[in-house]
């Protein structure tokens, strides 16, 4: 099982690397050079035991032995003496490793003092303490997670090769039937589940866009039986819709007709970029003074998951321990997990599992439309299915690349066009009685006035850190995480265009739609910033540290309950009304079989 792991985690990490955007070796330099450094003034040693004590802690150690004992005698002396001269890492990869030789990048500097001022070693105490496990158990994997499941990735690779296309935005039209049907190009491509034996599009694994984004398949040999599914020709004694709810009552009623037929049930759907999908590198990843032999157990999930947390999201985030109600597998935070599926969970218990995370790293309105689209990928409702609550999130990628331009953002007509093509193909695959909710794009200039003079995890300001990754050309989103305010107002310009077409459809399409109602949430973070702030709290801690820029596990449940409470005053008939049998399920069927 370990071996299996560690090539599995090492075949995934060659995969991402080579399908993502080049980052320049000079990066990748910068931040192992600061880890080594910030691992010797932690331990107050010098470079060469540092490197021996992070090569060693790193659960990646029986892999990379060699690279370290490589590392060590080509450039430990080196570094040692640029470490006691307070040469920064900066200057280490420039002039001593030489690994920043492209002209392009020798002025990119991270680092505007070196080595960190006490108040930069102090960090921000909203991130500084070392998390419980994120998954189950000392495996390191879910316990979904079987030796057959990695046995079936690892032919699969050797099959199919490592592909730069395996991480497309796009879902495939034209691959092989292999791969296809290969668990990678069908999770990090099509944005379906890896693993599906009966192709309904949910499955019994957790990751690899299996139950953490949407509901658990109660039965994966056969797909007439998922979540959500409301006609069916299976007898009572089968839960065809996977709520949990099976059987007959003393009058030979079955209980889903007792329970649930005129509660009306109804699940969610979240469309949208890597904020549904709740993107979050863990911050003590890149912060050596946090650095143990425990900080990379839960790697390789993490990977499966493409650096999501759709389980802990606003959307769709559900206590995946069947011991509480809250969970004790996302990020530490101060609030409990309170997403809007966990909600209409309460409100009818009979939505039990009801949800779909189509939550995508990078996509904005244009690659989400049919019809070749990320929109494809969802589960489609029809007249078998209940209806749906869409929530369409688009918030950042149209006004958010790496370009130092604005004409590489989304203009309002490619923008209308697009979400007209989304809405037609929701209707044409959406239950009657469904509702639509476009979510407006966030005004991002409230990221660098909250998080500019705080540390990043690295060491320095995020300030110098959005200079930093501009400098490269690598910033995700070059228009707000920019330290020229005339960049981000102008980016807040076009921003209120985008919103703006959200807002003029939603009052011009009453009739449009025969399935759904359109609705127009523009979500205002800035006032629940405000709120935060007037409850005691830091605004930072609503902001991830490690990017500067998406939502904390804090700010996913506050967008969620933000969200609520403006269905509950302005559209409670979104959410539906309270089921009376709730009590009753719980006493006949306990947790419904969890998650």
């Amino acid at each position: 099982m370990r071996l299996l792991y560690w090539a599995t985690l090492s075949l995934m990490m060659m995969m991402l690397l080579s399908s993502s955007q080049a980052i320049p070796t000079c990066m990748i330099c910068t931040l192992i050079v600061t880890l080594v450094e910030e691992v010797a003034i932690e331990q107050k040693t010098n470079i060469p035991t540092a490197v021996n004590l992070l090569c060693n802690d790193l659960p990646l150690s029986n892999l990379i032995g060699g690279i370290c004992d490589g590392f060590l005698s080509l450039w430990s002396s080196a570094l040692d003496n640029d470490f006691k001269q307070n040469k920064s890492p900066d200057y280490s990869c420039q002039h001593t490793i030489k690994f920043c030789n492209d002209p392009n990048y020798q002025q990119c500097q991270l680092f505007k003092q070196w080595p960190p001022s006490p108040s930069q070693l102090e960090r921000n105490n909203h991130y500084r303490y070392q998390p419980e496990h994120y998954y189950n158990d000392e495996l390191l994997l879910s316990s979904s997670f079987t030796n057959q499941h990695l046995h079936n990735i690892l032919t699969t690779l050797a099959m199919i090769g490592l592909t730069p296309s395996l991480l497309s935005s796009q879902p495939s039209s034209s691959s092989s039937s292999l791969q296809r049907n290969d668990p990678f190009t069908r999770a990090f491509k099509d944005h379906l589940p890896g693993f599906d034996n009966d192709n309904d599009n949910f499955s019994t694994v957790d990751e690899l866009r299996g139950s953490h984004w949407r509901g658990k398949d109660c039965n994966d040999n056969d797909n007439t039986i998922y979540p959500g599914r409301q006609q069916t020709s299976h007898p009572s004694t089968i839960d065809h819709n996977c709520n949990g709810i099976f059987g007959n009552n003393d009058h030979q009623q079955s209980y889903e007709d007792q329970l649930c037929k005129d509660s009306q049930q109804r699940g969610i759907i979240a469309l949208g970029d890597s904020a549904t999908a709740h993107f979050r590198i863990p911050p003590e990843y890149l912060d050596g003074f946090l650095l143990n032999n425990k900080t990379y157990n839960e790697l390789l999930p993490l990977l499966l998951d493409e650096a999501d947390w759709p389980q802990c999201s606003w959307s769709t985030g559900h206590p995946t321990s069947s011991s509480s109600s809250t969970t004790d597998e996302c990020p530490p935070a101060l609030l409990p997990l309170n997403s809007i599926y966990q909600r209409l969970r309460q409100q009818n218990h009979c939505n039990h599992r009801d949800y779909q995370n189509i939550g995508v790293n990078g996509a904005r309105v244009v690659s989400m439309a049919p019809p070749n689209g990320i929109i494809t990928s969802m589960k489609s409702r029809n007249v078998t299915d209940y209806p749906a609550i869409v929530t369409f999130a688009l918030v950042g990628n149209d006004v958010c690349d790496r370009y130092h331009d604005f004409d590489h953002m989304t203009t309002p007509e490619q923008f209308e066009q697009s979400v007209l093509d989304s809405l037609q193909y929701l209707d044409d695959n959406l239950s009657p009685g469904s509702y639509v909710i476009a979510v407006g794009l966030a005004d991002g200039r409230i990221l660098y006035d909250v998080m500019s003079n705080l540390t990043h995890p690295l060491g320095a300001t995020y300030a110098d850190f959005y200079d930093y990754l501009n400098c490269f050309d690598t910033s995700p989103c070059w228009g707000w995480m920019n330290t020229n305010s005339t960049v981000r107002d102008l980016t807040w310009q076009r921003t209120q265009e985008l919103n703006n077409v959200y807002d003029k459809l939603s009052k011009t399409s009453k009739n449009n739609y025969k399935n759904f109602e359109f609705l127009f949430y523009d979500s205002d973070f800035d006032l629940i910033i405000q709120q935060w702030i007037k409850d005691g709290h830091q605004a930072s801690d609503l902001i991830e540290p490690t990017d500067g820029f998406h939502p904390s596990q804090d700010g996913n449940m506050l967008l969620a309950d933000s969200m609520w409470k403006w269905l509950e005053q302005n559209y409670p008939d979104v959410i539906g009304p309270i089921n009376n049998n709730n009590q009753l399920i719980e006493e006949l069927f306990g947790n419904q079989g969890g998650y």
